[in-house]
């Protein structure tokens, strides 16, 4: 069973939900005195990650829990795994084999998964090339970004949706298919990321937890 988690937008707490976000409880790792989270994996059979600045020093760690985040601990050999963007070089990717210049100053929604690396940065999604160039997607005005298989999901504004429209892009030697679904109730003006739960669309905007059917 997969567990929808958050990071709150008022404090540096991770929160859970059973309830396909109706509600939500702290499952923060207290103990480690986080001043910041950084990246989280999803809940899944009691068990779950995340990177964080933690400590007066504000060091990166990789945590894990599996209880359900009522107990963490901290695995050096898991942080040495992650893709993530450090708060205090923005402009530089995290990698295993080390640092990767990023396509601006200040990358968000940065996603590894099946061997695709994506991020959004100042409005368009990119996508990591093999030769580590970033390679631009179609949609426009990108605020959030997820990867399902070998298809990048690209949340952004259009003039034909409301509210925010997802493109689906297959990416396969850097060809692009195209899928669009509009979430007419979500707004580009608020925090916004984007999931895909089996056969559902996921969408954290603001303080509302969006499901729609994809």
């Amino acid at each position: 069973m997969i567990v929808p988690a958050r990071v709150s937008s008022t404090a540096p707490a991770l929160e859970r939900s059973v309830d396909d976000g109706v509600t939500w409880e702290d499952a923060t790792p207290t103990t480690y005195g986080i001043g910041q989270i950084i990246a989280v994996s999803t809940f899944a059979s009691g068990q779950a990650e995340i990177v964080a600045m933690v400590g007066e020093d504000c060091h990166v760690q990789a945590l894990r829990t599996f209880t359900d985040g009522e107990f963490w601990e901290s695995y050096d050999e898991v942080l040495a795994e992650y893709w993530y963007v450090d708060p205090t070089r923005a402009s530089e990717i995290v990698t295993p084999s080390g640092a990767l210049s990023a396509p601006c100053v200040q990358p968000r929604a940065l996603q590894s998964f099946n061997g695709i690396r994506a991020l959004v940065c100042d409005g368009t999604a990119y996508v990591l090339a093999d030769d580590a160039s970033w390679d631009a997607l179609p949609p426009k005005d990108a605020v959030a970004l997820t990867i399902s298989d070998t298809t990048v999901l690209v949340a952004h504004s259009t003039a034909e949706c409301p509210g925010l429209t997802v493109t689906a892009s297959a990416v396969v030697d850097h060809e692009m298919t195209q899928r669009a679904e509009c979430i007419g109730t979500a707004s580009s003006a608020d925090p916004v990321a984007i999931a895909l739960d089996e056969t559902s669309l996921v969408a954290w905007v603001g303080e509302s937890w969006i499901l729609t059917s994809y």
